[in-house]
């Protein structure tokens, strides 16, 4: 079974403008215009500890036309960062030439604690090419487990 492990942790974010908070993409709210995260400097990265170990292999972003804005709002092209450590990064996948309103891509599964959504550019987006701001992020994935663990189910009534 596969959960969406960024629901209700709070995520940083390399800048913001206040009161665009990071954590508007984690709460699980897109209800207006205003649930977003914002940032007028690019480079930009978004991202979320985890907390723990995780298998993930799905993310999804909710881009501005996700939240009722026009889609000359949403983001044109942006990366699934993964790292262990939160100082070495590696992407995972990559989003470009977007004009969805909404991504939902897959990939193999990867072993990660920290995610980030990473934003090198807007360019080729007409209204503010240099700003970057999404709606929700989302990124899904298991716990690990051991291949020497088994679990045996056994039903109570048979004790009875």
């Amino acid at each position: 079974m596969s959960y969406n492990l960024t629901n209700g942790k709070l995520p940083t974010a390399s800048s913001f403008v206040f009161p665009y908070v990071p954590s508007r993409t984690t709460d699980g709210a897109i209800t207006a215009p205003q649930d977003r995260w914002l940032t007028i400097t690019l480079p930009a990265a978004l991202m979320v500890d985890l907390q723990s170990v995780y298998y993930v292999n799905r993310w999804v972003v909710s881009n501005l036309g996700a939240a009722q804005w026009q889609n000359t709002y949403n983001m044109k092209g942006y990366s699934l960062q993964c790292s262990l450590d939160s100082q070495n990064w590696w992407t995972v996948d990559s989003v470009s030439d977007n004009t969805a309103s909404a991504t939902d891509r897959t990939f193999p599964p990867v072993l990660t604690r920290f995610v980030r959504l990473y934003i090198a550019s807007n360019s080729g987006m007409a209204i503010h090419p240099t700003y970057a701001s999404i709606a929700r992020f989302e990124v899904w994935g298991d716990i690990p487990t051991s291949g020497y663990l088994t679990y045996q189910c056994r039903s109570i009534d048979a004790d009875i």
